[in-house]
């Protein structure tokens, strides 16, 4: 789901020179880092919910 959104991204940068293409990539790395970081806290967030501190399945 984020490749399509950060090629999308990515396009107005295509055909610049390297330093404007750098440039451009740090908003898209940072937007990118930012959803990988919040999936392991929402993920966590699950697993607290089914399992107890053990690791066994809360029913």
């Amino acid at each position: 789901m984020i490749l399509p959104l950060s090629l999308l991204a990515m396009l107005p940068a295509l055909g610049r020179d390297m330093e404007t293409v750098g440039i451009w990539c740090i908003p898209v790395v940072g937007v990118q880092l930012v959803v990988m970081i919040a999936t392991i806290f929402l993920v966590e967030k699950a697993l607290k919910r089914k399992f107890d501190k053990y690791g066994r399945r809360i029913d």
